[in-house]
Parts: structure tokens; sequence; C-alpha cells
């Protein structure tokens, strides 16, 4: 019985030593008959000249061409409708990966871009949603997957959310507090010793300023709660009756 190439499809080998023989040394590409001695290269050329990412069967053995044959084959044959298809997000670039993992790496080395898509962790379950922003992802998940604890308005007992961007909404419309994120800035340095330093231009000459800590709390007592936490050796400075100059 003849033995065939998993990669090429040449099907004329008589024992396995000469079809070993084969995957080591000779590749041919099945639309343009192109050879390469290296499976590697043989794949790259489908994927970047004709536009195609072959791939097999791992429980038996079948040769595509296309994800959608295979997907095909995988769910008549082997009943198996999870087949994911992971395609890079860049216009032009026709890369689809395996695993995440690979597609990750794709972005890194290829596109030079650190920020690889953060893909939803619901994405069994069918969420196809993805993004490059953390802050994005954490409110997809609270308003698609109900995620989060919910957030009492401290100015009303009826008003309860699970993001924050709508608890400021709220606040400013409801409450006629427009400048609400403005009445409750920590006024202490930033507590994070990376960003604890900015350089600012006076005078021609290049100077390091110490940057402002960037909360902004909706309420007195969600300020005192910060600076606890984030400034603890600072609390005896910020003393309670400053909350005389929060209250409006």
């Amino acid at each position: 019985m003849a033995l065939a190439c998993k990669y090429c499809k040449k099907d004329d080998f008589k024992n396995e030593n000469e079809l070993q023989d084969h995957i080591d040394k000779t590749h041919i590409c099945m639309e343009c008959n192109e050879e390469y001695t290296n499976r590697i290269e043989l794949l790259a050329h489908y994927q970047e000249e004709h536009n195609l990412r072959p791939t097999w069967c791992a429980q038996c053995d079948a040769f595509f061409l296309t994800w959608d044959k295979y997907k095909i084959h995988m769910k008549e044959m082997h009943n198996n409708n999870n087949v994911k298809i992971r395609k890079c997000k860049y216009k032009d670039c026709n890369y689809i990966a395996n695993t995440l993992q690979e597609l990750k790496s794709h972005y890194e080395h290829k596109h030079e871009d650190p920020r690889a898509p953060i893909y939803c962790k619901y994405a069994k379950n069918g969420c196809k949603y993805f993004t490059k922003q953390m802050s994005s992802y954490k409110r997809h998940l609270k308003t698609a997957h109900g995620e989060g604890e919910y957030i009492e308005c401290p100015y009303c007992d009826e008003y309860t959310t699970k993001r924050r961007d709508n608890l400021i909404r709220h606040i400013r419309t409801t409450h006629k507090k427009p400048d609400i994120l403005k009445m409750f800035v920590c006024p202490y340095d930033n507590p994070k010793e990376y960003v604890k330093y900015k350089d600012v231009i006076e005078n021609g000459d290049v100077k390091k300023v110490k940057k402002k800590c960037p909360f902004k709390g909706l309420c007195f007592d969600e300020l005192y709660e910060h600076i606890k936490e984030k400034h603890p050796e600072l609390v005896v400075n910020f003393d309670i009756h400053k909350k005389k100059t929060y209250i409006t």
C-alpha cells in the first residue's frame, strides 16, 4: 500500500523510510508545484503566496488547504463543532493561529505590538469580544457577563450599578454635581515609584516634578478610605477636620 505525505500529499511512497526521507528533504506545493526542503517553509509559502492556511486532522491525518474545509470535515466526520480559528486582526494580514499563544507571539514579533488583544474568558460560551484595553475588558465583563459588585450611590439609596462611569453620570445629572471628579481629588503625590516623577521644561531646562496621585473620589468617605489604603503614613496629616473643605 502506497504512503502519502501529509504536508504536500504526494502519495507514491513504497515504505515509511522513503516517506521519512521525503519529509526531511522535499515538499511540493499543490498549487504551483514549487519545491521546498523544509515543511515550515512550505506552510509559510501556502499562506503568503496563495492566501491558504493548510492543516491536517489529528484524528485521521486528512489534509486540507483551507480552514473552511477542515471545519466541515471535523463537523461531519468527527462530530466536532468547536474548531476555533484565531485570525490576526491587522488589515492585510492573513495569519491564522492554532492557539491563542501563537497569535499573541505573532502580534508581538510580526507587528511589534506588545499589547496583544485580550479575548473574553467566556469565549467557550460563544462570546467573541476582544480588546487591547484592560479597562474596556473589565467594563465588558461587568456589562455583558454580570461580573463585579454593585456600587451604591453615596448621595441616595435608590441607585446602584456595577459600572463606575454610570455612577458618575448619575451623580452629575440626578444630583446636579457636574464637577464631581474635581471635588474629591487626592492631594498627595503618586504612591507608585515608577511614575512618581515627570519631566517638565521650564525656561529651557528640564526639571523632574513629582506627579500627583490620580485618584478622584465621588465623596469624602471614598477619598478618606483611599488615603488610608494608599497613603497610610499621611493619614495623620489629612486631619478629619478637612472634611469641611470637601463638603459642598
